[in-house]
């Protein structure tokens, strides 16, 4: 069963409604699924996969026929650069093309609330955030709601809502081609581990992430903190209960 699906059928029996605009009404942290955003997601991304696996093929039959002297160095060169740019600038027109996908469905968060700041995010299960994956939980566009100290998702597969006052802990988390934040909260009763990742690189920025990823970790945490608690770190632990306030 989907680590989701026990926090989207409680928060759905309080919203009635799996809409965007119910998901900003909602007073606490929670998930609603949508209809086929599942498929949508799929529809995004294996293009993408297949895309990424081309370029990166590209890259070894240049680097073959440079071996073999079918071309030259300076050719074999200008299109291997050529191919990483590409390859680089590919999260970034996923996104845009993605971010196009979201706005059009009329029931969006995105409607409901314009005018936030927003930062495009891939959605992990904490527990299995490292593992390889050929299409991840989800991904979509977080909300950031500095007001109501709070973040909403508007993602292909759910919407969700965190607020700071049932957040546990924020940590930045990084490895190779990894830069995200893990987010533990309470979510419908539950206690929810995720890892939101950074997505929607443009070129500079994806080579970066390929080299540094710790720093792209740290600015999106910094960004979540400073949402949530109106603090610049980049990470956050809820202070124990006082002795007074355990039962």
């Amino acid at each position: 069963m989907d680590f989701r699906t026990h926090a989207a059928e409680l928060t759905f029996r309080r919203t009635q409604d799996a809409s965007g605009a119910a998901l900003a009404q909602l007073n606490e942290s929670g998930c609603l699924k949508i209809a086929r955003g599942r498929a949508l997601h799929c529809l995004v991304e294996i293009p993408f996969l297949v895309y990424s696996l081309s370029w990166l093929l590209a890259l070894i039959v240049i680097t073959l026929l440079r071996a073999v002297g079918t071309i030259s160095s300076r050719w074999g060169l200008g299109l291997t650069l050529l191919c990483l740019v590409v390859g680089l600038s590919s999260r970034k027109i996923k996104s845009l093309i993605l971010n196009s996908f979201l706005r059009l469905r009329g029931d969006n968060v995105l409607r409901a609330l314009p005018g936030l700041p927003s930062v495009n995010v891939g959605f992990e299960e904490g527990a299995t955030h490292k593992k390889i994956k050929m299409i991840p939980e989800d991904e979509g566009i977080c909300l950031l709601d500095a007001a109501q100290r709070r973040i909403l998702i508007e993602g292909c597969s759910y919407r969700y809502v965190i607020f700071a006052r049932d957040v546990i802990s924020i940590a930045p988390v990084s490895g190779y081609a990894l830069s995200g934040a893990r987010i533990t909260c309470e979510m419908a009763g539950q206690i929810f581990d995720i890892v939101l990742t950074a997505r929607g690189h443009g070129a500079v920025a994806s080579l970066i992430q390929t080299f540094s990823p710790s720093t792209g970790a740290t600015s999106l945490a910094e960004r979540l903190t400073e949402t949530l608690f109106g603090i610049e770190s980049p990470s956050y632990a809820k202070p124990p209960p006082l002795p007074s306030e355990v039962h």
